[in-house]
């Protein structure tokens, strides 16, 4: 009885070795897919990509990035499409200088978003210690409804804040309020995109609200409010130039001299030299943006950090102000709107 059950239990796991090796990458002739021809997985169905190399993990993260690539050309294509129908329409936003600028960083962080759910269908391996050739595929229908539903989500925060900002007293608030709901339709804008790529109808979800009159409609309510730059301690006359400039390139009005403003924008620059150091002079410190309102009292405070070095002081100083240039520009209208109460 012992033996007869030893004996099938053999015979069993014979079979399971020899069914492995017959699926096994190097014992199967050619498949069809690795000259582009993957009728397995029909392109209603899902996205490919196909890779090569000298070993597996080699061939299944190439087939991976290729698959990427694909859907990151194609996203690219329609953000393109979009921002110039966008510009075509006469958008007030004046935020459209910088649409393009950040294309990549959106179709990057929107592709890798899209390929967490992509997976190696298939491996195989040419005969006679051969190059390995993967196979990666996305299935449509799965990425197609977590796209939708994060884009109603947006659509849905979008109505939260439209709401807002046509309630609230406070044009700060409603500025803030509006602003959110740009980022909102923005971020719906680049989802849409991936969207369109990954449902075969190319149609997606129409955006209930056209993100150009959302832009125009925060633009006009920062024409409603003046803002006052000022600069504190190291450099004043030079913080206070840089950051009038960044106000208005970030859309706010910056008021004349002899003009009284709503807000009051300062800006506070506390540095420490912290002398040569192998060949470099170093600076570091802190950056303080305050608003207070009309009268006096404080919306809010933001810092960030500083920290530039030079072979010279006036170098190394130079790059300190350089260096709160593109703060200011990068997040000066985040930093204001965010003061405001939610």
């Amino acid at each position: 009885m012992i033996f007869r059950t030893v004996l099938a239990w053999g015979l069993l796991l014979a079979h399971m070795l020899l069914t492995g090796c017959a699926s096994s990458p190097e014992q199967r002739d050619r498949p069809e897919w690795v000259d582009g021809q993957a009728t397995g997985w029909p392109a209603a169905q899902y996205l490919t990509g196909q890779g090569s190399g000298a070993t597996r993990s080699q061939a299944e993260n190439r087939a991976r990035a290729a698959l990427a690539l694909t859907l990151e050309a194609r996203i690219e294509a329609e953000l393109n499409d979009e921002t110039r129908f966008q510009a075509s329409a006469g958008s007030a936003s004046r935020d459209g200088a910088g649409a393009e600028t950040d294309i990549t960083r959106k179709i990057t962080a929107r592709t890798h978003q899209v390929i967490r759910g992509v997976e190696i269908a298939d491996v195989w391996r040419a005969p006679d210690e051969g190059e390995y050739h993967a196979l990666a595929v996305l299935e449509r229908a799965p990425a197609r409804r977590q796209l939708r539903d994060e884009i109603r989500e947006l659509d849905a925060r979008t109505a939260r804040e439209v709401d807002r900002a046509r309630a609230s007293r406070d044009v700060l608030a409603a500025i803030a309020a509006a602003s959110r709901a740009v980022e909102a339709q923005e971020a719906r804008r680049d989802l849409q995109s991936v969207l369109r790529v990954i449902d075969r109808g190319g149609r997606g979800i129409p955006p209930p609200w056209p993100l150009a009159r959302l832009a125009a409609d925060r633009d006009a309510l920062m024409d409603r409010i003046v803002l006052e730059a000022r600069a504190e301690e190291e450099d004043a006359g030079e913080l206070a130039r840089r950051l009038s400039a960044a106000l208005s390139r970030a859309g706010f009005k910056v008021a004349r001299a002899g003009q009284e403003a709503d807000y009051v924008v300062t800006v506070r620059l506390d540095l420490d030299d912290l002398g040569r150091r192998e060949g470099w002079f170093w600076k570091k410190g802190t950056l303080t943006l305050s608003l207070r309102d009309a009268q006096g009292r404080v919306r809010g405070v933001r810092d960030w950090d500083i920290k530039q070095a030079g072979r010279e002081p006036l170098l190394a100083q130079r790059r300190v102000m350089d260096q709160v240039s593109r703060i200011l520009d990068d997040s000066l209208r985040d930093a204001i709107t965010g003061f405001a109460a939610p």
